[in-house]
C-alpha cells in the first residue's frame, strides 16, 4: 500500500507544475500505472490538499456532485 501511495504522490507532483504552467503532459495513468477512479480521485485529493495548504481556498462546488466519490471527497471540507 505504501508503494501505491508513493506512486500517487509522484503523479500528483507531476501534475501540479503542469497545471500551474498550463501545459500538456503525458497521461499519468500510463506514466505511473494508475488505474481506476479511486486512484484518480486520490491523486486529485493530494493536489487539492496541497493547494489548500499553500493558502488557496476552495470556492464553490463541482457539477460532478452527483458522483458518490466526489460527495465523499467534498464531505471533509
Amino acid at each position: 500500500m505504501a508503494i501505491a501511495n508513493e506512486v500517487m504522490q509522484q503523479a500528483a507532483e507531476a501534475l501540479a507544475p503542469a497545471r500551474a504552467e498550463r501545459r500538456v503532459i503525458a497521461r499519468k495513468s500510463e506514466t505511473f500505472g494508475i488505474s481506476g477512479l479511486e486512484s484518480a480521485y486520490a491523486v486529485a485529493e493530494i493536489n487539492t490538499r496541497s493547494r489548500l495548504q499553500s493558502g488557496r481556498r476552495a470556492v464553490g462546488l463541482k457539477v460532478g456532485l452527483t458522483s458518490r466519490a466526489v460527495q465523499q471527497q467534498l464531505a471533509g471540507q
